[in-house]
């Protein structure tokens, strides 16, 4: 019964059947004999792949640097804004404070100075 099925399939069906055969065995038979060297090939091509393209960790350290520089000028831009908002609010920053009690240490020595005098 296989032989009369085989039979009825059109010859044109049989020759494309045997040239998918043959196009698999030729396939094989070149990943036999070119395999090392397709391999080596790609070993190759991704080695240089691997040169123009970040590791990930590199990738993630630049990541990082480039979010904390972020970070440091939203930092000084909200700085900035709070100690302009302080100045309008009349109140003094943290240097003019440490400027006020270096010259009250001044002043005071001053007058320790002048009732040691007396």
């Amino acid at each position: 019964m296989a032989a009369k099925h085989v039979e009825s399939v059109p010859q044109q069906v049989k020759e494309t059947i045997e040239q998918i055969w043959l196009a698999g065995m030729g396939a094989y038979t070149l990943a036999r004999t070119e395999g090392n060297k397709m391999f080596e090939s790609l070993v190759d091509l991704g080695k240089q792949v691997e040169k123009a393209i970040p590791s990930p960790a590199d990738a993630a350290q630049t990541a990082t640097n480039a979010a904390a520089t972020w970070f440091g000028t939203v930092q000084d831009v909200v700085d900035a804004q709070v100690t302009a908002a302080l100045q309008r609010a009349g109140i003094p920053t943290r240097a003019e404070i440490e400027q006020l009690t270096k010259r009250i240490e001044q002043l005071t020595a001053s007058i320790e100075s002048l009732k040691a005098r007396k």
